[in-house]
């Protein structure tokens, strides 16, 4: 799903997943561009239902990445059938063009031995073949018609989870928006929408130095949480105690320690408020998070308040739980 994960973080995901949905091999030669979309779908409904009986409809934190993850094992199949079904259909493609070219050779070698008989003949069926090249050009081609319903299916699963986003309640989701909405406003501000993949907050960091210094951050998002990993490594004393299972002084307490920054550093964890304080300390500006229930929360208070980055704060954005967006200027 475009992000990277440790072999253990695979294997863990992979333990929630059902065996048929990883591992079942497909002849997508067989199937037709709407049968394996049909499939997947079909797939992607039953791992849905699974993660939700497993973690339940609100789960905590933990149990949120693990059904992101579990959910990813299966995008992460679809996507390698849907490039081996893309990569057999347009070889297929390039054979029927290159018989298609073959028979145009062979009757315009016919059209040539025809022209000895007649002038005449030959006019005609030079008319016919022009008008036969007019209407080809007129008809979109097989690649042409597959990308147009290809975003057709996009459009449509982009639909399907909007209106499932709806069904988790506008008295949560709807509210919240609206009263975010309403608080930034008046600022000038607005939420700028980031995709909720996990690397939200990173992803919002990362469109804030965009626009405060014309540049992201090196890496990107994945940079960022390099960068927060080794912050937190280098000043444990300052983050550390903050994690419940982690400050105590024990073997066991470290060691639960070192995989909590290496899922900071390395998988698409969420981050919270301690890795925004971390991301303030690293970059030496200070963040704003916005939210529809508390007041604004500011990270780095000790550095300057111009080019300060501001992100807002959801609570009830998406079925897997909080999310973070990037927050602009309102340009109306």
């Amino acid at each position: 799903m475009g992000r990277k994960k440790s072999s253990s973080v695979a294997a863990d995901a992979s333990r929630d997943v059902p065996a048929h949905l990883v591992t079942t091999e497909i002849d997508v030669t067989a199937l037709t561009y709407e049968e394996i979309q049909a499939r997947h779908r079909e797939q992607l409904e039953e791992i849905e239902s699974l993660v939700t009986k497993l973690y339940g409809a609100t789960p905590g934190k933990k149990d949120k990445e693990k059904a992101m993850r579990a959910v990813g094992v299966v995008s992460d199949r679809h996507y390698q059938e849907m490039m081996a079904w893309e990569d057999a259909n347009e070889a297929s493609e390039a054979n029927e063009t290159s018989d298609g070219e073959a028979d145009a050779n062979a009757a315009a070698a016919a059209l040539r031995d025809q022209a000895t008989l007649t002038n005449d003949d030959d006019d005609d069926e030079k008319e016919a073949k022009e008008s036969d090249e007019s209407e080809k050009q007129k008809k979109p081609s097989k690649a042409m018609a597959r990308k147009a319903k290809r975003a057709a299916e996009e459009a449509a699963r982009e639909a399907r989870i909007a209106a499932e986003k709806a069904a988790l309640g506008p008295s949560a989701q709807a509210m919240e928006s609206e009263v975010l909405r309403s608080r930034l406003a008046p600022l000038g501000l607005r939420v700028k929408e980031i995709r909720a993949d996990g690397h939200c907050l990173y992803r919002s960091i990362d469109d804030q130095l965009v626009k405060v210094t014309g540049s992201g951050h090196e890496g990107g998002y994945e940079g960022l949480r390099a960068t927060c990993a080794a912050t937190m490594r280098d000043d444990e004393d300052s983050f550390r105690p903050f994690i419940g299972d982690c400050a105590e002084q024990t073997p066991e307490a470290d060691e639960r320690w070192r995989a909590y920054v290496r899922e900071v550093e390395s998988t698409a964890t969420w981050g919270g408020q301690l890795e925004i304080m971390a991301l303030s300390k690293a970059l030496r500006r200070r963040i704003q998070v916005f939210s529809a229930t508390m007041p604004v929360v500011v990270m780095g208070e000790d550095f300057d308040e111009d080019g300060a980055l501001r992100v807002a704060y959801h609570r009830h954005a998406f079925g897997l739980g909080e999310h973070y967006n990037s927050v602009e200027d309102d340009k109306k």
